[in-house]
């Protein structure tokens, strides 16, 4: 698993709609597309009795229709 650290100045700039798993997505397309650094840190993770909540299907779709509303916004 990887941390990624964004600095405040960066975090202010970007106009997030996101407000579920897709949020860090829109959060790389966003610095990606401002010319902002992106990098990433490794870090060791610890699973406990913890459940996912990711729906694979649901969460596919809400990153695929993220990058489509970033694609036409820009024309």
């Amino acid at each position: 698993m990887r941390y990624r650290l964004i600095k405040t100045d960066s975090l202010k700039k970007m106009r997030l709609e996101s407000d579920k798993y897709d949020i860090e997505s829109e959060m790389l397309i966003d610095a990606a597309a401002n010319n902002m650094k992106i990098k990433s840190v490794p870090i060791r993770t610890i699973y406990g009795e913890e459940v996912s909540k990711i729906n694979p299907i649901r969460d596919t779709v809400r990153f695929f229709t993220l990058v489509m509303k970033r694609v036409f916004s820009k024309r």
